[in-house]
Parts: structure tokens; sequence; C-alpha cells
């Protein structure tokens, strides 16, 4: 079996920035064709994915393997809150792309994540 050198492995590890594309790359060892413009399945153009890490900055995560998703909670450009969803068969990256979805403060984001975590058949 072939080792990986540490810059084959920083690859899948790095993390490019806390922005929202970049965060969910991150989560599954930065290997989303969806999330990579350019490549065969993207969904989303460069631009797109560069304005969607500029506007919502992550600032925590967890993993749902059995529904195979992820949740990423997310502060806007204006100080606004929210829990984004992400399944790995589903890109709803779109349903950012206009007015921002944030509409929680700090005491409902944290409440919502709590809930989904220790209940996560209540997954969105």
């Amino acid at each position: 079996m072939q080792r990986l050198s540490a810059d084959d492995t920083a690859q899948w590890q790095r993390v490019r920035s806390r922005g929202l594309v970049d965060a969910i790359r991150w989560t599954w060892g930065n290997d989303r064709p969806d999330l990579e413009p350019g490549r065969a399945h993207a969904v989303i153009s460069v631009e797109q994915a560069g304005s969607l890490d500029s506007r919502y900055t992550v600032i925590g995560r967890w993993t749902c393997p059995r529904l195979e998703g992820s949740g990423h909670l997310y502060f806007d450009g204006e100080g606004r809150s929210g829990i984004f969803h992400y399944h790995q068969d589903e890109s709803p990256v779109h349903r950012l792309s206009g007015d921002s979805p944030a509409r929680m403060n700090w005491d409902k984001l944290m409440n919502a994540a709590l809930t989904e975590v220790l209940d996560p058949d209540g997954y969105d």
C-alpha cells in the first residue's frame, strides 16, 4: 500500500475559508464535485461560490451520517444567523443566492442547533 505524503493529505484536510461553500467542501473532505466549479457535476459557478463564501460565515457544524447530511451554523453580512442543511444527494445552495434566509438571533440559533443535534430524527 502506498503511503500518502503530507502534501497529499493536506488537500483533503485544508480549510480554504470559513465561507459556506468552503465549509461544506471541508466537511466532505474537500471532495464535493457539485461544489467545484468547472467539474462535470458542479451546480454553481466560480462567481456564485465566491459570493456565498463572502456572504455567509460558518461558525459551527455537525454531521449526521445516518441521514447523509450536515448542518452548518452561519452568520450573514447583516449579523443574522441561521442553519443551512446540506445533503450529499441534493445541493440546495441555490436557496442562498437571493436574499439571506437568516432570521435567527443567537439564542434561537443555539436552541435550534442543540435540538437537532440531540434529536437527529427531527432534522429537516
